[in-house]
Formats: C-alpha cells, structure tokens, sequence
C-alpha cells in the first residue's frame, strides 16, 4: 500500500509539473508569435496560439531528426525546461483537462488530419493523432478530387465550429498536397452575472481612455 500510494504521489507531482512547463511553453510561443505578425492601428488581430501551437504538435508527433529538434526549440518547449519524452504525453493530459464540462458553458476542442487517400501512414502516428489530440482522419483525393478534398475539409471546419467559420478554403489545393492539420475551438458561455440593460447604455470605446477604437 505505501508503494502504491508513493507511486500515485510521484505521478501527481510529474504531472503537475510539465503541465506548468506546457503552459509556459505555449504563452511564449503566443508572445512570440504575436510579435511577428504584422499589425496596423487600424486593425485588430485575433488569432489562436492554442490551435497553431496544436497543429504543430500534431506534426512535432511525426517528426523526427533536425525537423524534431527545431520543433523542440521553435515551440519553446527546450526555452521552458519541458523534456522532449514529455511533449505529447502534456498534449493529451491538456487535452482532457479542457474538456470538462461546464454547466453554463460550451467548450469544444477538435482536431483532423486531411490525408491524401495514397498516402499510407505509420500506424504508430495514426494511433498517437487518436489517442493523443483525438483526431480524427479524413481520407480524400488531393490529385484527382481537389474541390471534393477542400469540401469535406470545409464541412469539417463548419460542425466543429457551429457555423462560425462556413469554409476554411476557398479553392482547390495544390495537388501536390498529401497532409492538412486541423484544429477548431469553439466557445459559448453564459454570464454568471448579465448586465443590466436598462443601465447600460452606447458610447465610444476608448483605448487607454484617450483613443477611440
């Protein structure tokens, strides 16, 4: 009994930890990333972190060698102290933690991997896309079916987001694609306390108090 309950401990604290070293790794990633992409003061910029830092986790799972390696660096991952041995296993405990329900919530998590209908994966990357990011393959033509690929993909797209996002492509994709990674988050959560309409009333919203935006 005392094994096993110091065994339990151990795994606990393992946990606990490179999942405060995923997190870091993804914030300095979004950080990172939000400093590369341009910007204008006329324009906002929204993006997810978590869904490209996803994807690419779908592809760090397949890699291997310098590609392996430049992941490791790139994603922050090497910067954040979090072992290589320890990347995908993080994925997958995140991944559970978000989908806990919430009552007053909807948080839907989805991830696919497109593939060209020839291409033959290993079956070990097939069952790390499962069991890791639970996603899901979706077998199309790329060459000889290019509007029917981007369709099934855009159907994807559209049921995992609700309808908020209706395609993803608008064109066929170049016919020399075998692999497209897909990630969707969708969020919609009630107020644990709405505004008052009667006292809520239109005005300009002022950024740092002094610029209208």
């Amino acid at each position: 009994m005392k094994t096993l309950i110091v065994l339990m401990c151990s795994l606990v604290v393992v946990w606990a930890r490179y999942e405060n070293e995923m997190r870091l790794a993804n914030n300095r990633f979004a950080v990172d990333l939000l400093r590369g992409l341009p910007s204008s003061p006329e324009k906002n910029i929204f993006f997810s972190p978590y869904s490209i830092s996803t994807a690419m986790g779908m592809v760090f799972a397949g890699a291997e060698g310098e590609t392996l390696k430049d992941l490791y660096d790139g994603f922050g991952y090497l910067r954040s102290g979090l072992k290589e041995d320890w990347v995908l296993q993080a994925y997958a405990d995140h991944a559970k933690q978000l989908q806990v329900g919430q009552s007053q919530s909807t948080f839907d998590v989805a991830n696919a991997a497109a593939i060209h209908e020839r291409l033959a994966l290993l079956s070990a990357y097939e069952n790390t896309l499962d069991s890791t990011f639970h996603a899901q393959l979706l077998k199309v033509d790329f060459v000889n079916g290019g509007p029917a690929a981007v369709d099934e993909i855009n159907r994807w797209v559209k049921e995992k987001t609700h309808g908020k996002i209706d395609k993803l492509f608008d064109g066929a994709l170049d016919p020399l694609t075998r692999l497209v990674l897909l990630n969707a988050i969708f969020f919609k959560g009630a107020w644990s306390t709405k505004f008052d309409e009667s006292a809520t009333t239109k005005k300009q919203f002022l950024n740092g108090g002094t610029t209208p935006t």
